[in-house]
């Protein structure tokens, strides 16, 4: 039988995964266990149906990586979490008060309590709620949205944390009839598609 042997690098390597893979299953527990403690949909809708208010300003955070999916997401996802903390620490500096930052996240921003706010679960249900409501009560207002994650050649944002997805199109249909300024953000592949179809919104 013919030996193969293995470089330094793969043993080091190897010996990383082997040591790191406590840690990380333990870490996608808590990160899972918070997840589930976060907003419903229906609690999403009344609660931004309730507190939105003509004329405010709002800004949606949209993290699309979910809590361990069993891929690597655990690890492609670090980018867009630091994107989320960053964005939040800004609107923060910038006089957001929580009331008036959505996110959309199985991970929640440093400084920011799942009790603050709407916080939860990022997937196509709950960004359609919320990005609905605003876009009536935002009209003398303004809405800033980012999103961070997955999408696919068609422009198709994908939510990791229950497979569902949310397109440019279904967005722009969303934000059409809001006549307020709004500021949208996209940190994912193909991002260029939901420039080519939102930018004829006002």
């Amino acid at each position: 039988m013919e030996k193969r042997k293995i470089g330094f690098k793969t043993a080091i390597l190897a010996a990383l995964v082997g040591w790191m893979s406590p840690y990380v299953i333990e870490k996608a527990g808590d990160e899972l266990a918070r997840a589930k403690s976060l907003q419903s949909p229906v609690e999403v809708r009344e609660r931004i149906n309730s507190n939105s208010r003509q004329g405010e300003s709002y800004a949606v955070l949209v993290n699309g990586f979910g809590a361990f999916s069993g891929r690597s997401e655990s690890y492609l996802g670090s980018d867009a979490n630091q994107a989320l903390d960053t964005a939040y620490k800004v609107l923060k500096e910038k006089g957001y008060d929580d009331e008036h930052i959505v996110i959309l996240s199985d991970t929640v921003p440093k400084g920011r309590g799942i009790d603050k706010g709407i916080t939860a679960r990022a997937t196509a249900e709950n960004t359609r709620n919320v990005l609905e409501s605003l876009a009536k009560s935002t009209q003398d207002g303004s809405l800033l949205i980012q999103f961070g994650g997955h999408s696919d050649a068609q422009g198709n944002f994908y939510f990791t944390s229950d497979q569902s997805e949310i397109s440019p199109g279904t967005v722009a249909n969303i934000l059409k009839p809001n006549t307020g300024k709004k500021i949208l953000i996209f940190n994912s592949c193909y991002s260029g598609k939901w420039a080519k179809t939102l930018s004829e919104l006002q």
